[in-house]
């Protein structure tokens, strides 16, 4: 569950097939995107919402590959960077990119992280006052990045085929945790937003962290409750961050 800017308790969900995003808000189901220019998205893979409301989601083909998919081949030809505003309007902004995954903003909203998994890039964008991109620029080169988040200092968190990467806001590395598995994806959690919840192969991870995460990641406080059970933990050598695991 994340909360909007409106106030609004809204449900966000992936859904592979057909693929398209959709909103639930309390009452109501709806697809949000589903099509470009009258062809049907890839399998849209991760997404952040901007302070104004507007989403911004990438699309890989990452579903379409899936065993049950095989049958419906790619439409568009290429996999993009959208953002749908506050009205409803589904605008592309980047198209060149091999496969873009994950996806964050810095905490100031001035720039937007888009992790590229299969050139083992992190690339950085300029957003415009219009929301529109500019400018990408490599962030930062590690192997395989998947989800993205950054902290309230402007740190940028990503996973990869070889743990969890932080990056300085400048590009430079400052760490990189090893977890007992690959992991995919990650969000900010707990009432202090001092934990990263990172899900993998088997498992959900969740790092004790000792700087919060930015105020526009997602709002997963409602549900901490949900998180509240452990099988087992352990530290790592890395300046004393706890791992706890939490379901396997």
């Amino acid at each position: 569950m994340a909360m909007l800017p409106t106030g609004k308790d809204v449900y966000f969900r992936l859904i592979s097939a057909p693929s398209d995003i959709a909103l639930r808000e309390r009452r109501y189901n709806s697809p949000l995107a589903s099509q470009y220019e009258g062809k049907r998205l890839n399998s849209p893979n991760d997404l952040v919402v901007k302070s104004d409301g507007s989403i911004y989601f990438t699309d890989p083909s990452y579903g379409l590959e899936s065993y049950e998919l095989k049958k419906q081949p790619e439409e568009l030809g290429f996999y993009g960077v959208y953002r749908i505003s506050p009205d409803g309007k589904l605008t592309l902004l980047v198209k060149d990119l091999t496969h873009p995954n994950g996806i964050a903003f810095s905490p100031d909203e001035q720039k937007l992280y888009v992790s590229d998994f299969r050139q083992d890039i992190i690339w950085v964008f300029d957003v415009q006052p219009d929301g529109t991109l500019r400018s990408g620029m490599i962030f930062a080169q590690l192997e395989h990045p998947d989800g993205i988040k950054v902290d309230s200092q402007g740190n940028v968190y990503s996973t990869g085929l070889s743990g969890l990467w932080v990056f300085s806001p400048s590009g430079q590395l400052l760490d990189r945790i090893e977890l007992p598995e690959v992991p995919a994806n990650l969000t900010w959690g707990d009432s202090d937003r001092k934990s990263l919840y990172i899900t993998a192969r088997n498992c959900i991870y969740r790092l004790r962290m000792k700087v919060p995460g930015s105020r526009l990641s997602f709002d997963w406080r409602s549900r901490s409750s949900e998180t509240s059970f452990f099988l087992s933990t352990w530290f790592l050598n890395f300046r004393n961050i706890l791992v706890i695991v939490i379901g396997c």
